[in-house]
């Protein structure tokens, strides 16, 4: 039983260390006021920022970290419109991970009443009415600060990561995204450490649609870094 704890504890650093900081899934523009939109990824990173931590845990725990610091994950995110420019998003990364972040578009998205014709289905005559159309194409440029942690028995890991969201969309159902970011870690095995890196993405559809990504991270203080390609469906 013991062993399974400290196996799942040097897991948990994995998870923490690769996926939380590392992919983006979400490209500059927020989601409409009222509005929704869940995410289901899954990839591949491969950490020598991870293996690095990994070693150091083993001399404090004894545990053997060779087989955690390449492997694959699964992961889900839900975010919901605040306001036209604004959203909030929670995701989760399996096993222990979690990660909330608050996004703001400070270039794009704007909104605007227009008046336009409808015909009225019963009367089936013409009639105007004024409804409030938001751009969906061109450059868009955002801030999402996003804190993250890990909890199981033998480790809990914080991390605050602060990204700027670039991003061009050539139609309201293509685009692509960079996503340059610090994050600041610590964890109560490996203590702290930082790291910067970017996030490059493209995104196929509006309401619904593919999400795919490339991500790198270089640490701070090593010459140590970490990639990870994934993607999804959001709708």
């Amino acid at each position: 039983m013991a062993r399974a704890l400290r196996l799942g504890s040097t897991l948990a650093l994995g998870f923490l260390s690769g996926c939380a900081s590392v992919s983006s899934l979400q490209s500059a523009r927020t989601i409409e006021k009222g509005s929704y939109r869940v995410t289901l990824a899954g990839g591949y990173v491969d950490s020598s920022i991870l293996k690095t931590q990994l070693e150091e845990a083993k001399l404090k725990t004894g545990e053997d970290p060779t087989l955690y610091y390449g492997y694959p994950y699964v992961e889900g995110m839900f975010r919901y419109g605040l306001t036209n420019k604004s959203d909030f998003g929670m995701k989760y990364i399996a096993p222990a991970s979690g990660a909330f972040d608050y996004k703001h578009m400070l270039v794009g998205g704007g909104c605007k009443k227009v008046q336009k014709k409808f015909r009225n289905k019963r009367t089936r005559k013409i009639v105007t009415r004024v409804v409030e159309e938001c751009q969906k194409d061109g450059f868009a440029l955002s801030l999402g600060p996003q804190v993250g942690f890990t909890y199981l028995n033998l480790v809990k890991s914080f991390e605050a990561m602060l990204p700027v969201y670039l991003g061009m969309d050539f139609s309201p159902t293509f685009g692509v995204y960079l996503v340059p970011k610090y994050v600041f870690r610590f964890a109560t095995v490996v203590g702290t450490s930082s790291s910067w890196g970017t996030s490059l993405g493209l995104k196929i559809g509006n309401n619904w649609g593919l999400i795919a990504e490339f991500t790198y991270l270089r640490a701070l203080s090593s010459s140590d870094s970490a990639v990870s390609f994934n993607g999804g469906l959001f709708f």
